[in-house]
């Protein structure tokens, strides 16, 4: 295991970038010879074919375009899950600063949360919720997560600018 982290440490960007150079040219070969088997050539607006009357073309080829990308985020977040889970495990006590972030942010959104009102009236919001059917508790997470992310951000920012006025003495 650790050879495979000593590779990935020392050539992980290659790695990736290859990857990505790899998947760039697999969708656009797939939309280019989709593109050639279906009769049109690149420089061909899709959107016209599209929205002629009596199309029934449905250019399959492109769902390489939607699902490889999709594929790969899924694949990103279950490896960081993955791997911060046994690094949490592996080194219980040099974690706490990471579990204590985390109780942070999960005791700020339960505050924000708490005191959260959901819309109600003849505002616009309450308007746009009743449109788009959301409940109480919905329109209560979405408040309460908003704040904290906002909370969160202006926090990161007047860190960022005292740490460095504190770094300016150094």
């Amino acid at each position: 295991m650790n050879s495979l982290y000593n590779l990935f440490s020392a050539k992980g960007q290659m790695f990736a970038f290859l990857l990505g150079v790899a998947l760039v040219a697999i969708i656009l070969i797939s939309a280019i010879t989709g593109l050639g088997s279906a009769g049109y050539d690149v420089g061909t607006d899709l959107n016209q074919v599209l929205k002629a009357p009596g199309s029934t073309e449905t250019f399959d080829f492109f769902n390489l375009v939607v699902a490889l990308p999709r594929i790969l985020v899924i694949l990103a977040v279950a490896l960081i899950f993955i791997f911060g889970i046994t690094g949490l495990l592996k080194n219980p006590k040099g974690s706490l600063k990471v579990i204590a972030g985390f109780a942070v942010v999960a005791i700020l959104f339960f505050i924000f949360y708490s005191m959260a009102v959901p819309e109600t009236g003849d505002s616009r919001l309450a308007m746009l919720h009743g449109k788009f059917n959301i409940g109480e508790t919905a329109s209560k997470l979405i408040s309460g997560g908003i704040k904290t992310v906002l909370t969160l951000g202006i926090g990161a920012i007047v860190l960022m600018v005292i740490s460095e006025v504190i770094n300016l003495f150094k």
